[in-house]
């Protein structure tokens, strides 16, 4: 998890490791990174609460393309505008019951007769 000024040529000289991925981050930007894997792919990143947002690869994405959408995503999560995707207790229902029957359960009434009671009250509040 280093830090360093990128650039073009810093970028396409940067060699893979010999196991895993590692990611470099851009001393200027905040959040932003550059990962390279064991099997040489290069990738823009976006470091956002603990979660990696893919900006694209390097070279097909260059570096000031990728700066540029990593400054509108910043901006648009520093707005709010992008929230993260939550659903409610009936909807996580419905689609477990759906995923349910497409893997085609033995027991489906076993997930029905789980859905089908009240949940905790600290589920229903979020705590």
């Amino acid at each position: 998890m280093a830090k360093m000024a990128f650039s073009d040529v810093g970028l396409r000289s940067i060699s893979p490791p010999p196991k895993g991925q590692i990611c470099y981050w851009d001393d200027k930007l905040p959040s932003f990174g550059f990962r390279v894997s064991q099997g040489g792919s290069k990738t823009f990143v976006l470091n956002r609460k603990n979660s990696l947002i893919t900006i694209g690869r390097f070279p097909t994405i260059s570096l000031s393309q990728a700066r540029t959408e990593a400054k509108r995503l910043l901006a648009e999560f520093t707005l709010g505008k992008v929230r993260p995707q939550s659903i409610t207790y009936s909807e996580a229902v419905t689609l477990l019951l759906e995923e349910n029957a497409k893997a085609r359960r033995r027991a489906p009434s076993l997930a029905i007769r789980a859905c089908s009671t009240e949940p905790a009250p600290e589920f229903c509040t979020g705590r």
